[in-house]
């Protein structure tokens, strides 16, 4: 049975004097597991070994070693490499698993067989409640795009951002790769999703690198890569909202060698530039699909809400080292960090990935998240942390746009990595292993701005009393 104390929050450690001489694997938490490091870890490396369990001589502890350490997937890191450290996940759900389809629908449908195959790793949840609940359809809300308003921060985000490129590209300089620069010319041209296998189209980019952004919007149409950037306050992703044509995913498709796949397709689509009712043959110019690569975020980055989900057209992904450093900014005052903490990613019915398919262990794919994370749908690679929780607004249907055909499981979140043969067609796993994706929920962190679900109020009664105190 564990229990966990935050370090900080609800004052659960009030009255320790020094909480972090407990926290012994680093986690932000005390549990059972920090005092089991505490206890076995002779040489404070943050891990143990065999010798240290003293399992060479104890069967009992020989083979409790054995069952953590070669725990899940022969391909995660850390997997029987003879310690027992942050690496090796006992529980790998610390909570409840609820699933709004029937146990029988599963079973006929996804399932195709007995669900307990798609479970690997224990479930540990709260005293009392139950691991696994099917037909939970009155217990969960399914948001929509039309559940977020992000109007509040658009209008926050008064930069433009071509005014603020070009000051600093006067301070350009050739011989220093450091300086600010910018390519306008779009030759840099990419596969999207950036290092698939398997991409859908290819984006011509312009460049913006070195640079410093504060409360921008991007326009619909850049098609950006921004290459360690600095972001402050709010970065908004502009993008034609009313995208429900069937063929607005593939209008300006491309093929490789630059030809267009479909060049006589054309879309009826609102120009969020003009405001006006357009018919373009290329819904590039009309969409956002934006990269970032090494960059630092000291505020969120939020998007317009499109009607439909076109993965093809309205993407954000963030590569190489990402971070967000709120608590830590100068630049921000106390309510704007507030805020931005309770969703640092707000891109409803967007295409958001993290990660790409490189080795999972590689230092320069580390992303650290706070808050409410809200897309259409994810796909996390890496190593990645999230001090908060995971929304999806996407709900796929065979035949609807924009799922072709009974295609529907292509379209999911992906944490981790996962080989085509398992349903991520956009590239094979790496060798070196799966990546490690920790979501940890923060109910100290409220939820952000401009949501319009169901609230859901419980008392607490101990807090309140009337009379003479108990």
């Amino acid at each position: 049975c564990e229990r966990r104390l935050q370090h900080d929050g609800f004052g659960e450690t009030d009255g320790i004097v020094d909480p972090e001489q407990f926290d012994n694997n680093g986690d932000g938490y005390i549990d059972d597991y920090d005092f089991f490091v505490g206890e076995f870890d002779l040489n404070d490396d943050g891990r143990i070994s065999a010798t240290e369990l003293d399992a060479d001589t104890d069967l009992n502890r020989a083979e409790l070693m054995e069952l953590i350490d070669s725990f899940g997937d022969p391909t995660r890191p850390g997997y029987d490499d003879g310690f027992i450290d942050n690496q090796d996940r006992y529980a790998k759900l610390h909570g409840q698993v609820m699933i709004s389809a029937a146990l029988q629908d599963w079973l006929d449908g996804a399932g195709g067989g007995t669900y307990q195959d798609f479970f690997q790793g224990s479930i540990n949840p709260d005293f009392n409640d139950d691991s696994l609940t099917f037909n939970v359809d009155d217990d969960l809300y399914q948001f929509t795009p039309q559940d977020f308003n992000t109007g509040t921060f658009e209008a926050m985000a008064d930069g433009d951002l071509a005014d603020q490129a070009n000051a600093q590209y006067g301070a350009f300089n050739p011989n220093d790769p450091s300086s600010p620069s910018m390519d306008l010319t779009g030759d840099l041209r990419e596969e999207m999703p950036y290092g698939s296998a398997h991409p859908y189209d290819y984006y011509n980019r312009p460049v913006y690198e070195n640079m410093e952004f504060t409360n921008i919007i991007i326009p619909a149409g850049t098609n950006a890569l921004f290459r360690n950037c600095r972001f402050i306050g709010v970065t908004f992703v502009e993008t034609a909202t009313d995208n429900t044509d069937p063929n607005y995913n593939y209008s300006g498709i491309q093929a490789s060698d630059g030809t267009y796949m479909y060049p006589d397709m054309t879309v009826t689509v609102t120009n969020p530039a003009t405001g006006l009712q357009e018919e373009v043959g290329d819904t590039k110019t009309v969409s956002n699909n934006v990269r970032f690569d090494g960059c630092t975020f000291e505020g969120a980055v939020v998007s317009s809400a499109p009607q439909q989900f076109t993965h093809i057209r309205n993407k954000i992904s963030f590569t190489g080292t990402t971070s967000f450093e709120i608590d830590d900014s100068v630049n921000l005052t106390d309510d704007e960090k507030s805020l931005f903490k309770r969703s640092t990613i707000l891109s409803p019915h967007y295409s958001l990935e993290i990660g790409t398919f490189v080795s999972p262990l590689h230092d320069d794919e580390t992303v650290e998240l706070s808050g409410m994370i809200v897309a259409g749908l994810v796909d996390m690679r890496g190593q990645i942390k999230i001090n908060g929780s995971i929304v999806t607004t996407f709900v796929p249907e065979a035949n609807m746009a924009p799922v072709v055909g009974a295609t529907s499981p292509q379209f999911n979140t992906t944490l981790g990595y996962f080989s085509s043969a398992s349903g991520d067609l956009e590239a094979e796993m790496p060798a070196e292993g799966l990546g490690m994706i920790q979501l940890r929920y923060d109910p100290s962190i409220s939820m952000p701005d401009g949501i319009t679900g169901p609230i859901e109020i419980k008392a607490l009664k101990s807090t309140y009393y009337e009379g003479v105190a108990p």
